[in-house]
C-alpha cells in the first residue's frame, strides 16, 4: 500500500512529465543523459542543499518561471517551513531566476534578458528598441534571433501588454 509521500511523488513525478513534455524538452534529455539537473552557477550548492531535501531537484526545475514567481515560490517555502538566511536567500533566488528564469519581452529589463536568454548587452537592448512584441515569433525583427535561436528561447519568454509610459504633463 502506498503511503502519502509515495502518493505525493507520484504526483509530483506526473506533474513534471505534464509540464515538461511540451516546453521543457532539454530538461527530459538532461534526465535521459544523465546530465546534472542544476548548470554550474553561483548558488548551485544552496538550491541543491535547501530544495533537494523536500521535494526533489527534478520537481524545483521542471518548470521555468519569472523572477516574481520564484519570489514568490520561496516565500510559501518560507511560510511552509524552509530556514535561510539573506545571503542564502539571494544566492537561491538570484541561481532560479538566471539558470531557470522566464522574462516577458514587453518588460523585462536589460540585465533580466541578459541572464536568462544568455544573450549580450548589445542584443538586450536591440530588443528593447524592437518593443513591442505581440508574440515570440516577433524576435525575428531583432538581428542575431533567427528561427533556430527563437525556438531554443521559445520556453523562455512570456509576453505581456507593454507597460505604458506616463509623461509628465508640466
Amino acid at each position: 500500500m502506498m503511503g502519502f509521500r509515495g502518493i505525493a511523488t507520484v504526483a509530483a513525478v506526473l506533474n513534471i512529465v505534464i509540464v515538461t513534455r511540451a516546453s521543457e524538452r532539454s530538461f527530459d534529455e538532461r534526465l535521459q543523459a544523465g546530465t546534472p539537473l542544476l548548470p554550474a552557477g553561483a548558488g548551485k550548492e544552496a538550491v541543491a542543499k535547501f530544495c533537494d531535501d523536500c521535494h526533489g531537484l527534478a520537481t524545483t526545475v521542471a518548470r521555468r518561471h519569472l523572477s516574481s514567481e520564484w519570489r514568490e515560490l520561496l516565500d510559501k517555502m518560507y511560510v511552509n517551513g524552509l530556514s535561510v538566511n539573506d545571503d542564502e536567500d539571494a544566492k537561491i533566488f538570484a541561481y532560479l531566476t538566471d539558470r531557470f528564469g522566464k522574462v516577458d519581452l514587453n518588460n523585462g529589463s536589460v540585465q533580466e534578458l541578459r541572464s536568462v536568454l544568455e544573450i549580450t548587452k548589445e542584443q538586450a537592448d536591440a530588443v528593447i528598441a524592437a518593443r513591442p512584441f505581440a508574440v515570440v515569433a516577433d524576435l525575428a525583427r531583432v538581428s542575431g534571433f533567427d528561427d533556430k535561436k527563437i525556438a531554443a528561447l521559445r520556453d523562455r519568454v512570456v509576453i505581456t501588454p507593454a507597460k505604458a509610459s506616463i509623461k509628465k504633463l508640466f
